[in-house]
C-alpha cells in the first residue's frame, strides 16, 4: 500500500477499509473501499491535492451535500463526504463516497463495440437526459457529462459525479478559489472533447444547456463511433468546436434517421440559445424520433412540462411558382437550341473516347472494385497522346443510364465509347477470379468495333487491364510509341490485397472533397503502403490525400504538408515516369505552399507523359488564374471542358473565369450549362445572379434566378452558397443581399436555424445582414457571435488571410473601426493581388467595404477604382445596385465611377 493510501486508510480507519485502487482521472483517485458501518462496498473518490487546495473544503463539502440530495433512478447518489486535515501547509484531503456499481462504464462499452445499436443509444441518452433534467430542477448542473461518468447496470444508465463540476467552478463573483484560479493551475474544468463552447472558453455564467451539449456529443459518439471534434490539444478541440463544422452523422452512419440527426445537431448548436432549453425538451424530441424505444412513464410525465423545439423546416411552394414555371419552359426550349450549338466537338487531331462505368455483376459491396477497374483502364488509355479520354466525372453520370450510345456520345462529344461489365468471384479457398466483358462502340453508326471476354485470377487483373487498353487502341488504329506501350502495360503491385485497398482509396476520393471521404481515402492508401512499401501509385494517392486535407481546412498542420511532400517524392523515387507522382508533388507546391513556379514544373512533367490528362490541365488552369495569367487560364479551362463536358467543376470554373474577366455572356451561358447538368447544385445559381448584377442585367433578372433556385435547391444549401464559406473572402462581395431584401424570401431566412447550417460564421453573417436590411434590432448580437468564432480562427491560424478579412468586416459593422481596418489590411498584406490574383481581389474588395463602413470613403473609392480595371467581382453596374455600397453614393468620385 502506497504512503498516500496508507495515510488515507489511517485517517478513515473507523469508517472505511480501503481494498484497492480502481483508477485515476483528471480530478480524483478512485478506490474500492468497504463501508464498515453499513457493511457494503463503496467507491471512495479522493480529489487530487492541487484541486483540493484550489477548491477549498467549505465550498466542496457544501456542494457535495447538495448533490447528495439528488435521489433519482438514473443518478448515482453520494453517500458520504469529508476532509482530512494535514499538518503544516499541506492542503486538506477532500473525499466522498458513492455506491460501488458492479457494471461497466459507457466508455468501456464503446471501446469494445465502438458504435451502439441506434435504439440503445437513444434509450441511454433519454435516461441520462431524465437524470440531468431532475438535477437541473434541483439546482445542480453536472458540467462533465462523458462516457466515463455514465454507468450501464442491468440495462439502465446511471450518471455519476453530480456536484463535482459545480464544486470546482464555484459561484460567479465569489472571491478566490474560482474557475480563474483553476485555470491558472492548468487544470481544465470538464473534458475537452465533451465541453460546450461556452465552457471551453471559460465563461462563468454556465447553465444547464452546457449539459445538453455534452450529452449531444455522447449521443453522436454512440452513433458514429467517434466524437464530432477531435484534436491533439484542448485548444485545437475548442477551435474546431467553435467553428461548428460537424462531420455529417448520416454520412458516417447512413442508418441514422434524419430526425435523430436533427436532434443531435440541435443539442450541439454552438450558441446555447439554439439548443434545447432543457434536457426534458431533448427527451421529448428523442421520443418522437423514428428509432426511439417505447416511451416510458418517466418520459410521458416529462412531456407535460416541456416545449418541443420546432421541427425541421421545409419551404412551401411560393405563390409565384406558376409564373416561374412558365419562364422555365421558355428557358428550357432556349437551352435545348443553345446546347445543340454549344455541344463539345471532337478536337482536331485526336480521337475522343469515353470509358463508361463498367457494370458490377457481383455483390453490391464489390461496386468499388468495378469503379476502380474502370478508372485504371481510363488512366492507362489517357497515356496515349493521340487519344482524348473523357474524365471519370463526366462518364460517371451515365452509370446505369438508359440513354443510347449515340446519345451519350453526342452529349460527351466523343466518337467512341468503351463499356463493359465486371464480376469478382470469391471462392472459399481464397483463389478469387475476375471476369470482364468489354466492348468498344463507334458512336456515329453504333458499330461494335471490338468485344472480348476475360476470365482470370485476381492476380492477373493488371494483365486484363493492359490487354483491354491495347485492344482498344488497336481497334481505333492508334499507333503507340514505346513509352506509351510501357505505360499501358505497367504492373503497379504484386500484392492483390494492397491493390484492393488502393481501389478503396480511389473510391472514397471520388466521393468528393468531404472531410470523412478524404480522411478515409488517406487511411486506405496507408493500408496499401503497409502491405507493399514499393506501391508508387498508393504513395501518390496518399500525398494527394494529405494535400487535400490541408487545402480544404481539415488539417492545416505542417505535419500534413510534410507527409504530402514525402509521399510524392517517394512515389517519384520508385517510378520517375509516374504521372500521378508528379501531379501529387505539383499539388503539394500549389495547395500547400502557394509555390506556383514549382507546381507548374511538376505538372509540366506530368503533361508530357499524359498530355490529355484532365487533372493536369485543370491544375495548370487554376494556377495560371491565381498568377493572373488570364488568357492561359481560360485556354486551359476551355480544354478541360472539352475533355470533360459533364463535369460541373469544369463548367463552373470556366464560367467563373469568364465572369472575372468580364466575359459576361459566355459566363452566363456556362452557368446555364451547369444548371442543366445538376439543377439541384446551388453555386451555379448564385454565380449566375452575381454575373447578372455585374453585367448590368438588373436586379429583376437576378431575383428571377433566385426564385428559380428556390424551386430546385435545398434552402439551406442555397443560403450557405450565398454567404460563401469560411475558406474564402466570404460575404464581402456575394449577392446575399438579394436574399435578405426580397420580401418573399425574408421569412425563409428568418426561419433558418444554426444546427442545419453547418457554417457558423456564414449563418451569423447572413442573420446579421437580414436584421440590418430590415432595420431591426438584433444585428449586433449575431455579429458578436461571428466575431467570437472568427477571433478563435484568427488565433489558431494567424497566416490565413481570409479569416482576417472576415473578422475585419465584422469589427467594422460593430463600430470597432481601428480593429476592422487593421484586420482588413492584414488580410491584403498576407495575400496581395500581386501574389495571388484570384483570391487577392476578393480580399481587396473586402477591405474596400471595410473602409466604406468605417467612413474612410476616399480610401474605399480608390480601391474600387482599381478593382473595376482588373479581373474581379466588381463592376460599375454592380456598384450601382448593391445596397452595401449605398454609403458612398453622393460622393463625386463614386458617382463618376458608377456612371
Amino acid at each position: 500500500m502506497s504512503d498516500p493510501q496508507s495515510r488515507l486508510q489511517s485517517a478513515l480507519a473507523d469508517h472505511y477499509r480501503i481494498e484497492r485502487e480502481l483508477g485515476r482521472g483528471g480530478m480524483a483517485i478512485v478506490y474500492l473501499a468497504h463501508d464498515i458501518r453499513h457493511d457494503r462496498p463503496v467507491a471512495l473518490k479522493v480529489l487530487h491535492p492541487q484541486l483540493a487546495e484550489t477548491v477549498g473544503s467549505d465550498r466542496f463539502l457544501r456542494e457535495i451535500k447538495l448533490a447528495a440530495r439528488l435521489q433519482h433512478p438514473h443518478i448515482i447518489s453520494v453517500h458520504d463526504s469529508g476532509e482530512i486535515r494535514r499538518e503544516g501547509r499541506e492542503p486538506a484531503c477532500l473525499w466522498f463516497t458513492m455506491p460501488y456499481i458492479e457494471g461497466e462504464s459507457l466508455r468501456a462499452r464503446l471501446q469494445r463495440e465502438r458504435q451502439l445499436p441506434i435504439d440503445e443509444a437513444v434509450r441511454i441518452t433519454r435516461e441520462v437526459a431524465l437524470a440531468l433534467d431532475f438535477a437541473h430542477r434541483h439546482g445542480v448542473i453536472h458540467r462533465d457529462i462523458k462516457p466515463e461518468n455514465i454507468l450501464l447496470v442491468d440495462g439502465q444508465a446511471l450518471v455519476a459525479d453530480f456536484g463535482i463540476g459545480r464544486a470546482l467552478a464555484g459561484e460567479p463573483g465569489s472571491p478566490g478559489n474560482g474557475e480563474e484560479d483553476l485555470t491558472n493551475t492548468g487544470i481544465a474544468l470538464g473534458t475537452p472533447a465533451y465541453m460546450s463552447p461556452e465552457q471551453s472558453v471559460g465563461e462563468r455564467d454556465i447553465d444547464g444547456r452546457t449539459d445538453v451539449y455534452s450529452l449531444g456529443v455522447v449521443l453522436y459518439e454512440m452513433l458514429a463511433g467517434e466524437t464530432p471534434f477531435a484534436g491533439p490539444t484542448a485548444q485545437m478541440i475548442a477551435v474546431k468546436r467553435m467553428s461548428g463544422d460537424i462531420p455529417p452523422l448520416r454520412r458516417l452512419r447512413p442508418a441514422v434517421p434524419e430526425q435523430l440527426e436533427h436532434v443531435v445537431l440541435t443539442a450541439l448548436a454552438p450558441v446555447r440559445a439554439d439548443r434545447y432549453g432543457t434536457p426534458a425538451q431533448m427527451v421529448q424530441a428523442l421520443a418522437a424520433s423514428p428509432s426511439a424505444a417505447t416511451t416510458s412513464s418517466e418520459v410521458t410525465a416529462t412531456r407535460t412540462t416541456a416545449t418541443a423545439p420546432p421541427r425541421p423546416w421545409k419551404p412551401r411552394v411560393p405563390a409565384w411558382l406558376t409564373f416561374v414555371l412558365g419562364l422555365l419552359v421558355t428557358a428550357t426550349m432556349g437551352m435545348l437550341l443553345w446546347s445543340r450549338s454549344r455541344r463539345p466537338a471532337e478536337p482536331a487531331g485526336i480521337k475522343m473516347l469515353a470509358v463508361l462505368p463498367f457494370k458490377n455483376m457481383g455483390a453490391a459491396s464489390d461496386q468499388y472494385f468495378a469503379d476502380g477497374l474502370t478508372e485504371e483502364i481510363t488512366s492507362r488509355l489517357a497515356s496515349v497522346s493521340d487519344l482524348g479520354v473523357v474524365s471519370r466525372t463526366s462518364a460517371d453520370q451515365y452509370k446505369n443510364s438508359s440513354k443510347s450510345i449515340r446519345q451519350i456520345g453526342q452529349e460527351l462529344g466523343v466518337g467512341y465509347v468503351l463499356e463493359g461489365s465486371v464480376r469478382w468471384e470469391k471462392s472459399p479457398d481464397g483463389n478469387s477470379r475476375v471476369r470482364v466483358t468489354p466492348q468498344l462502340i463507334r458512336v456515329s453508326d453504333d458499330r461494335h468495333l471490338w468485344a472480348d471476354r476475360y476470365d482470370a485470377e485476381l492476380a492477373d487483373v493488371f494483365q486484363v487491364q493492359s490487354s483491354i487498353a491495347e485492344r482498344v487502341t488497336g481497334a481505333m488504329n492508334l499507333a503507340l510509341d514505346p513509352s506509351e506501350r510501357q505505360a499501358i502495360n505497367e504492373r503497379p503491385t504484386e500484392d492483390t490485397e494492397a491493390y484492393d485497398y488502393y481501389l478503396k482509396g480511389i473510391e472514397y476520393r471520388n466521393r468528393g472533397p468531404g472531410r470523412d471521404n478524404v480522411h478515409t481515402s488517406v487511411q486506405m492508401y496507408r493500408h496499401a503502403i503497409a502491405l507493399d512499401s514499393n506501391f508508387a501509385q498508393a504513395w501518390a494517392g496518399l500525398s494527394m490525400g494529405r494535400s487535400s486535407e490541408f487545402w480544404f481546412f481539415f488539417d492545416r498542420s505542417e505535419a500534413a504538408l510534410a507527409e504530402a511532400k514525402a509521399a510524392a517524392e517517394r512515389a517519384i523515387q520508385l517510378r520517375p515516369d509516374l504521372t500521378n507522382g508528379h501531379v501529387a508533388l505539383g499539388h503539394y507546391y500549389y495547395w500547400g505552399r502557394l509555390d506556383y513556379d514549382n507546381a507548374l514544373k511538376e505538372l509540366a512533367i506530368a503533361a508530357k507523359q499524359q498530355p490529355n490528362n484532365v487533372d493536369v490541365i485543370f491544375g495548370v488552369a487554376a494556377i495560371e488564374r491565381r498568377r493572373g495569367h488570364w488568357p492561359e487560364a481560360i485556354a486551359n479551362f476551355e480544354k478541360t471542358y472539352q475533355l470533360d463536358p459533364r463535369s460541373t467543376d469544369n463548367v463552373f470554373n470556366l464560367a467563373e473565369t469568364y465572369a472575372l474577366t468580364r466575359k459576361y455572356e459566355q459566363a452566363l451561358q456556362m452557368y446555364r450549362k451547369g444548371i442543366s447538368i445538376t439543377p439541384d447544385e446551388p453555386y451555379s445559381y448564385v454565380e449566375e445572379m452575381q454575373t447578372l448584377l455585374l453585367s448590368g442585367g438588373g436586379v429583376d433578372q437576378a431575383r428571377r434566378v433566385l426564385h428559380e433556385a428556390l424551386t430546385k435547391v435545398d434552402l439551406m444549401q442555397l443560403a450557405r452558397a450565398l454567404v460563401g464559406t469560411s475558406s474564402t473572402a466570404g460575404y464581402a462581395f456575394s449577392p446575399s443581399w438579394l436574399f435578405t431584401t426580397d420580401s418573399t424570401v425574408q421569412p425563409l431566412v428568418e426561419q433558418l436555424r444554426l444546427p442545419e447550417f453547418a457554417d457558423s460564421v456564414g449563418y451569423y453573417s447572413l442573420k446579421a445582414e437580414l436584421y440590418q436590411m430590415q432595420h431591426r434590432p438584433g444585428e449586433r448580437a449575431y455579429l458578436d457571435s461571428a466575431r467570437t468564432l472568427l477571433e478563435a480562427l484568427v488565433r489558431s491560424q494567424p497566416s490565413e488571410a481570409s479569416y482576417h478579412g472576415q473578422l475585419g468586416l465584422v469589427y467594422a459593422y460593430l463600430g470597432r473601426k481601428a480593429d476592422g481596418v487593421r484586420e482588413g489590411e492584414t488580410a491584403v498584406r498576407l495575400l496581395p493581388v500581386s501574389k495571388e490574383a484570384y483570391r487577392g481581389v476578393n480580399l481587396l474588395t473586402g477591405l474596400a467595404r471595410i473602409y466604406a463602413v468605417v467612413g474612410r470613403h476616399a480610401d474605399a473609392i480608390t480601391k474600387l477604382e482599381y478593382l473595376v480595371t482588373v479581373p474581379s467581382y466588381v463592376s460599375a453596374a454592380s456598384l450601382r445596385v448593391d445596397p452595401n455600397w449605398a454609403m458612398l453614393r453622393g460622393e463625386p468620385a463614386f458617382d463618376k465611377l458608377i456612371r
